[in-house]
C-alpha cells in the first residue's frame, strides 16, 4: 500500500489531467490551461448539484475493471452522510457555493490573462515564463482545495456523464465528447479519463480498507488486505473482487443497509418472454446473513441494487423466490464474484484466479480463504451463478439508488411483470 487518504493533499490540481510538477512552458499554454480549469469547475458544479438532488444513478462510471461494488458502497455510505440531515446538507450547499465563488475568480484572472496577452509583444517573463502549475495557480490565488468526497462525487459523475453505455451497462467512455465538451485534445481527454479513473480507483480501496477494520478480526480482513492491494493496468489500484464483495456485503449486514436484488428472468422457450422479480434484504440481526423484509414497510432512503439473470423453462415466479431463498441470496451474490476474475487486466493476470498466491503459504488465515474461494466458484459453476451456467442467478451490476425510485423504475419498465419476492410468499 501507498499513502493513506489522509496523506493526500486534495486541492483542484486532482481534477486536472497532470502532475503536480507539470510545467507551464508558455502564456498560450497557461491560458489554454486556465479555460480548462473553468470548464472543470463549471462540470463540478453541476456534478455537485445533482448529488444534493439524491440522483445516484448520474453516478454510475466506467473505470475499466470490475468493481462496480466499491463505487456504489462508497456512494450509498456519501449519501448517508451528506443527504439525509439538515446540517450536512447545509454543509454541501455551502460547498457548492464554494466552488460558484471559485469560479468567478477564475474568470477575473482570465479577463487580465487575455488583456495581458493581447498587449504583449515582446517576451514577458510573467507571461512566458516557464514555472509548474501548482506555482502558476498557486502565484494566482487558484489552489483550491476540496474534500476528497467531493473530488469522488465529481470524478465518478464524470465518467458516467461521458460514458458509453449498452443493455444499461457502462461499457467504454466516449472521448469525442469530452473533447467538445472542454475544448481539449483526445490525448488530453484521455489523460483526463485515466486521471479520474486512477482517483476512483485510489479512493474506493482506501475505503474498503478503511470498513474492512470494522469487521470481526477473526476474519482476517484487517491483515489480508494490504497485502491485497495492487497496482493493475493504467496505475488503477485495485482489490479483488470476491474478497472485496465479501468485505461490502458483511458490512451491509452488520449495518443494517438495505440491498435489493434484481432478477430479471429470461424464459428460454421464447426468447421475447421476460419478467422480474425483487428480493428486499437487510441484515439478521448478530448474524452474517439477511432477511427478506417488506419493501412498503421499510422507511428507508437508499439501497444498493445488484441486478442480474436467470435463464428458465417456464419456472414459477414463486417456486423460484423459494428457490433463491432456500440457496440462500448472500451465498448467490458471492458465489457470483467467486467465479468472476479476482484482478482484470494484462498486468495480474497471474493472479487472475487466485489473488492469494502473493501470502505464505503458511498464513493459515489466507489459506482458509482460499478454500472459501475455490468452493464458492465451483458452486457457481454447479448451481447456475456464472456466466457458464445462468440457471439460478448470473451477476450484470451493481450500483447505489433511492429504493423507492428504483422500486417504481421497475414496475414502470416490466408493467405486471414486476414482483416483489416478499409480496409472493406473503398475499
Amino acid at each position: 500500500m501507498q499513502n493513506k487518504p489522509f496523506d493526500m493533499i486534495c486541492n483542484i490540481l486532482f481534477l486536472l489531467p497532470y502532475a503536480e510538477n507539470a510545467a507551464l512552458v508558455n502564456k498560450h499554454q497557461k491560458i489554454d490551461d486556465l479555460y480548462l480549469i473553468r470548464a472543470i469547475v463549471d462540470f463540478s458544479i453541476r456534478a455537485l448539484e445533482l448529488f444534493i438532488e439524491g440522483n445516484l444513478q448520474a453516478f454510475d462510471p466506467q473505470v475499466g475493471e470490475n468493481l462496480c461494488q466499491i463505487r456504489a458502497y462508497k456512494l450509498f455510505h456519501l449519501s448517508k452522510k451528506w443527504l439525509c440531515s439538515a446540517e450536512t446538507l447545509t454543509e454541501f450547499h455551502h460547498e457548492i457555493e464554494r466552488f460558484k465563488i471559485y469560479k468567478l475568480q477564475i474568470e477575473d484572472v482570465i479577463c487580465g490573462w487575455e488583456n495581458a496577452i493581447k498587449q504583449a509583444a515582446v517576451y514577458n517573463q510573467q507571461l512566458d515564463g516557464v514555472e509548474k502549475i501548482s506555482d502558476f495557480l498557486s502565484r494566482h490565488q487558484l489552489l483550491f482545495s476540496l474534500q476528497q468526497e467531493f473530488a469522488f462525487i465529481i470524478a465518478c459523475y464524470f465518467l458516467t456523464y461521458f460514458n458509453i453505455r449498452k443493455d444499461d451497462l457502462p461499457i467504454a467512455m466516449n472521448l469525442e465528447h469530452i473533447t467538445r465538451e472542454f475544448h481539449i485534445s483526445k490525448y488530453r481527454a484521455n489523460r483526463l479519463t485515466h486521471r479520474y479513473q486512477q482517483l476512483i480507483c485510489k479512493l474506493g480501496c482506501h475505503f474498503i480498507l478503511k470498513i474492512a477494520e470494522e469487521l470481526p478480526a477473526d476474519l482476517g480482513y484487517a491483515e489480508l488486505l494490504p497485502k491485497l492491494c495492487l497496482i493493475s493496468d493504467e496505475d488503477r489500484m485495485v482489490l479483488p473482487c470476491y474478497t472485496v464483495s465479501q468485505i461490502i456485503f458483511y458490512h451491509s449486514i452488520q449495518k443494517k443497509i438495505p440491498v435489493l436484488l434484481v432478477v430479471q428472468r429470461i424464459d428460454q422457450s421464447s426468447a421475447f418472454k421476460s419478467d422480474l422479480v425483487y428480493f428486499l434484504l437487510v441484515g439478521k440481526e448478530e448474524t452474517i446473513d439477511y432477511d427478506l423484509v417488506n419493501s412498503n414497510s421499510q422507511a428507508l432512503d437508499y439501497c444498493m441494487v445488484v441486478t442480474g439473470e436467470i435463464l428458465h423453462e417456464q419456472e414459477s415466479i414463486e417456486h423460484y423466490v423459494r428457490r433463491i431463498l432456500a440457496e440462500n441470496p448472500l451465498k448467490i451474490i458471492l458465489a457470483n464474484t467467486a467465479s468472476h476474475p479476482q484482478y482484470s487486466g494484462k498486468r495480474l493476470e497471474a493472479l487472475r484466479n487466485n489473488p492469494f498466491l502473493l501470502i505464505s503459504d503458511s498464513n493459515e488465515i489466507a489459506a482458509q480463504h482460499t478454500d472459501n474461494l475455490i468452493n464458492l466458484r465451483r458452486y457457481a459453476l454447479e448451481s447456475g451463478c456464472s456466466q457458464q451456467n445462468r440457471t439460478l442467478f448470473f451477476l450484470r451490476h451493481i450500483y447505489a439508488n433511492k429504493l423507492k425510485d428504483e422500486i417504481k423504475q421497475l414496475q414502470l419498465k416490466y408493467q405486471g411483470e414486476a414482483y416483489d419476492a416478499y409480496a409472493m410468499l406473503n398475499p
